[in-house]
């Protein structure tokens, strides 16, 4: 094991002896190089391999559990999504009309596409304008993140 540390330690030594020689710049892409085989000095891999393993074995015990999950959650999220996206298409709190359009006048509308047929080009929907726009909102939704986003 004594030569495995010094192999993983080596590239240390031999930056610092090759700047030092003047034969390399210390903030080179040249030294760079030796960082990157110091890495593996920090990984050492073969303490993991039997975490991997045991990981695996958890994983294949399980994944008939994690199949069942992971379709209920697809259900759920596309579910939700298309609800979203029907109840909130053409919600006016998500419309967006350019400034020469009355604020009053943009909300007043029952639809965007009502809105864009009396100011042409002039109005725009911003939020669940599609379904993969909602299943994006209903993901945010569902992360628990919806605090951090403002649209209203």
């Amino acid at each position: 094991f004594g030569i495995v540390d010094f192999l993983s330690t080596a590239p240390w030594f031999v930056q610092q002896a090759v700047t030092a020689l003047g034969w390399v710049d210390a903030n080179s892409d040249a030294a760079m190089i030796f960082r990157i085989f110091r890495i593996f000095r920090m990984l050492q891999l073969e303490d993991f391999i039997t975490a991997f393993s045991k990981l695996d074995n958890v994983f294949r015990a399980s994944k008939d559990v994690m199949k069942a999950t992971g379709l209920l959650a697809l259900i759920i999220w596309v579910g939700c999504g298309a609800l979203f996206y029907l109840f909130e298409e053409n919600n006016p709190n998500f419309r967006t009309c350019d400034p020469s359009v009355p604020e009053e006048t943009c909300y007043s509308f029952e639809s965007t596409a009502e809105c864009d047929m009396e100011f042409p080009g002039l109005c725009s929907q911003d939020a669940f304008t599609s379904v993969p726009n909602a299943l994006y909102y209903t993901a945010v939704f569902l992360g628990g993140e919806w605090g951090v986003i403002d649209f209203t």
